[in-house]
């Protein structure tokens, strides 16, 4: 699992010696960003709920938020454990939040740079707010656009696997409840307790899916000046010729 290098999600149901009833709900989650993922191993036992959880990143502020955030809503763990898994979309949450800002910002000063998008102009080393014909800084410009388009395609990637994950969280409940219900326990997960992790779920969901949908957009717009500008250069070697 610690080996994994791309984004995971998976869960597997361990039954008893007669491989009839279920006995435990093991789940394996890898969250990325970049090198700084959060991995996490989950085993729920169904007859009684009792949870082992092993978590690890390279942030330490991670662990530490997750650690501190586990320790003051202990309750709410005791009511289900999957609201470990919502704690830890939530520690990533803000960190995609700032990423998708930065982006959105380099976007920004990239355009204002041509000088296309006059709601977005500032000022430039040019007096005419259009992009500064010496070839230089073409090729500068087009090596930060292509830079901003690797980004930008990284983060469409991050985020769609978290909203999958979202996806993912909402099935596990079901998937808990289910395999309960085939191991004889008779104690399902009160409908409050469920409506509060579905809207935890649902929230991020909504969150996560404004920004895969401004960084489909911001991606579109690195890709529309990259062909601009490269029209510029081409027009431009042209007249020099």
């Amino acid at each position: 699992m610690y080996h994994l290098v791309q984004a995971h999600s998976s869960y597997h149901l361990q039954y008893d010696g007669s491989n009839t009833i279920p006995t435990a709900l093991y789940i394996l989650v890898r969250i990325p960003r970049n090198s700084r993922a959060v991995h996490c191993s989950l085993r729920i036992r169904l007859s009684d709920g009792a949870c082992v959880c092993f978590i690890n990143s390279a942030s330490p502020h991670s662990l530490e938020t997750l650690m501190d955030r586990a320790v003051r809503q202990m309750e709410l763990l005791q009511t289900c454990p999957l609201h470990i898994l919502t704690f830890i979309i939530e520690e990533r949450v803000p960190e995609y939040q700032i990423w998708h800002r930065s982006l959105w910002n380099s976007v920004s000063k990239l355009e204002a740079k041509t000088g296309m998008t006059p709601w977005a102009a500032i000022p430039t080393s040019t007096s005419t707010g259009h992009v500064d014909p010496d070839y230089k800084d073409f090729t500068n410009l087009l090596q930060e656009m292509h830079a901003a388009n690797v980004e930008l395609n990284l983060e469409e990637t991050v985020l769609r696997f978290a909203e999958d994950l979202l996806l993912f969280c909402k099935k596990l409940i079901d998937v808990l409840e289910k395999s309960k219900l085939l191991a004889g326990v008779q104690d399902p997960l009160k409908p409050g307790h469920r409506a509060s992790l579905e809207g935890q779920l649902e929230y991020n969901e909504t969150i996560l899916r404004f920004m895969r949908d401004k960084s489909r957009e911001l991606l579109n717009r690195v890709n529309a000046q990259i062909n601009v500008l490269r029209g510029i250069v081409s027009r431009t070697f042209e007249l020099l010729d």
